[in-house]
């Protein structure tokens, strides 16, 4: 089985809610929205991803102006980041989606303490694999607070995402 990489799980977490661009536009136009408000907010996130075979792993992320930071081994690196490539090349992919997700308002529940509604979202992945996600969005500020989600071949990754007081990593590269 082969290992997603965490940059990897980033793009797939983005372009799942990005995706949902052309789909319904009830519900994946206020996931779409969120994906969009996060793209250009500072933001940090941890997720924890589990493959089949394989030992469950965590990593983290921060987003801080032009700069995507990253956990690799214990070491931060980083790269760099312009929201809107990431909003333009999502937006791309969805117009060359052959099967557009749908989305459905799920209920509500709290993340952090924070009121969140919540979304499911369905995708058909280019190799067959059904591609099952939810996502928590802050009632009070629009942006995602928390994914899970669930990949045909059985990986499934969470990532939890905050906002306040957001700096690079000490000792980022």
């Amino acid at each position: 089985m082969r290992t997603i990489s965490m940059v990897r799980v980033v793009g797939i977490a983005s372009a799942l809610a990005v995706a949902s661009l052309s789909a319904r536009a009830d519900d994946c136009a206020t996931v779409i929205s969120a994906q969009f408000a996060q793209a250009k907010a500072p933001y940090a996130a941890t997720t924890t991803m589990s493959q089949p075979g394989q030992p469950v792993s965590r990593s983290e992320m921060v987003v801080s102006g032009a700069t995507m930071y990253f956990q690799v081994g214990g070491a931060w690196q980083s790269m760099p980041y312009s929201a809107q490539e990431v909003i333009d090349r999502s937006t791309e992919n969805a117009k060359k989606a052959k099967v557009k997700p749908t989305c459905q308002k799920f209920g509500a529940e709290q993340v952090s303490g924070e009121a969140a509604t919540v979304y499911n979202v369905h995708e058909e992945a280019k190799d067959g694999d059904a591609i099952d996600s939810r996502i928590w969005i802050s009632d009070s500020r629009g942006l995602p607070l928390k994914l899970e989600v669930h990949l045909g071949s059985g990986t499934s990754f969470t990532e939890t995402t905050r906002y306040d007081g957001i700096q690079p990593p000490t000792g980022a590269k």
